[in-house]
């Protein structure tokens, strides 16, 4: 009998120790409300679009570009974006039942989508200061566009690169672009244009504000000694490329979601050409 029970004592501690010493799989806390996020099911995968501190990815699964929301692939951009606004909607509901207000941004916070830099909010900061969706929204986006170009030559005034004139022709071209992302859902949008680059991006409309902020962040793992291209920085390198004169800015939009492109002319990011275009901050 005591034989029996002795058995039973040691296993049951066998199993708590095993229970305590099991792996479990990585997790991410987000900054803003402690969204949980898988890290194995969003390895390799991008941030393309977020509300709040709830994000969107896009990553390639089965050799297809998918959209992941809420632990599920979408092939459509417009799909995963009304997953998210229903995943942040539920969040905010289960922190108020008696909320009365569905509006999913009825708690928008703008510090979730600024980065980590000191320069770089620093320079937001000065440039937008109490420039909300209301202020820059009027007449086309009109202030949105020339706040957006006057935030990168800040940037680029301490990266030793000359200021980017604004373009109509570039402004133009950038719309179109603009309104064919917002048409079909293309997240992010390529041109192979040899006289031109782009760059583009999807953001909630309230957070417009924070594209340029958030291309400025690649800046923290740029290789500053080797001057060399690496995969996933090239929005920083355009920005503070300092052959490139001017820029055009297009913005479409749809439902809460703007599309925006960037026209630059010359285009940056020239094989061979990064050692004299790109250049180490200047405080």
């Amino acid at each position: 009998m005591k034989f029996n029970l002795f058995l039973f004592l040691y296993f049951s501690f066998l199993i708590v120790i095993l229970k305590a010493q099991s792996p479990r799989l990585s997790r991410k806390h987000t900054s803003c409300s402690g969204v949980v996020e898988e890290s194995i099911l969003l390895k390799d995968a991008e941030v393309v679009f977020r509300v709040n501190s709830h994000k969107l990815y896009r990553k390639e699964y089965k050799g297809r570009q998918m959209f992941v929301c809420n632990s599920q692939y979408y092939s459509s951009f417009d799909e995963a974006v009304e997953c998210l606004k229903k995943v942040n909607l539920a969040f905010r509901n289960q922190k108020s039942k008696n909320r009365l207000s569905k509006d999913p941004y009825e708690e928008f916070n703008i510090q979730c989508y600024l980065g980590t830099t000191y320069l770089g909010n620093k320079i937001w900061r000065k440039v937008w200061k109490d420039c909300d969706y209301k202020c820059f929204s009027p007449f086309n986006y009109k202030v949105l566009k020339m706040k957006l170009v006057e935030e990168m030559n800040e940037i680029r005034k301490h990266y030793n690169s000359p200021p980017l004139s604004y373009s109509a022709t570039l402004s133009k071209l950038a719309a179109k672009h603009a309104a064919k992302m917002a048409k079909y859902g293309l997240v992010p949008y390529y041109t192979h244009n040899p006289f031109y680059n782009t760059l583009s991006g999807a953001v909630l409309y309230l957070a417009a504000n924070t594209m340029v902020n958030k291309w400025y962040e690649e800046s923290k793992y740029f290789d500053f000694i080797n001057f060399k291209p690496r995969k996933g920085l090239s929005a920083f390198t355009q920005l503070v490329w300092k052959s490139t004169r001017s820029v055009g800015v297009g913005v479409a939009g749809k439902n809460h979601v703007l599309y925006i492109v960037f026209a630059f002319y010359p285009k940056g990011n020239a094989k061979n050409k990064f050692s004299k275009n790109v250049f180490s901050r200047q405080e």
